[in-house]
């Protein structure tokens, strides 16, 4: 769904659709959380394994250990720090986007009372927010790469 299309959606729509954008970001970045601490006790056993090898002098086990420490701690868990991270940041964007879309409304059910004219609707959040710089994006892309 292109940016442009956005205004001509109900409130109501976009916000469910945030919501489920969040809900997905919070249930990935958990799983990843998870999985890091998986990893940390995987690197944990690795490392007491690899100095009881350095202890009894035997150099074919350092050396697979060592090849697999390097790959949980310099691969797998880097990279998902950094899954983690565009997770986290996905639900940040998502959420100021919510936030924005909140005050909208309230805004604009404050002009209602003024005046209950039919073109007070403001489907969309006002691009005169504070934080403008997150309507670059529609809401279905929080992220640049969010659905890797």
């Amino acid at each position: 769904m292109d940016y442009q299309s956005y205004p001509t959606q109900s409130a109501q729509s976009v916000r469910s659709k945030l919501f489920e954008r969040l809900s997905e970001a919070k249930r990935q970045y958990d799983k990843a959380v998870d999985q890091i601490g998986v990893l940390d006790l995987q690197m944990r056993d690795l490392e007491t394994r690899y100095k009881r090898a350095v202890k009894h002098k035997k150099n074919s086990f350092r050396y697979n250990l060592r090849l697999k420490l390097s790959v949980v701690t310099g691969g797998i868990k880097m990279m998902y720090n950094h899954f983690a991270t565009r997770k986290a940041e996905e639900m940040r964007l998502c959420t100021q986007w919510l936030e924005s879309l909140y005050n909208s409304e309230v805004q604009n059910y404050d002009q209602g009372e003024a005046s209950s004219s039919p073109d007070n609707t403001h489907d969309s959040p006002p691009a005169s927010s504070p934080s403008s710089s997150v309507f670059s994006q529609s809401p279905d892309d929080c992220s640049s790469a969010s659905d890797t």
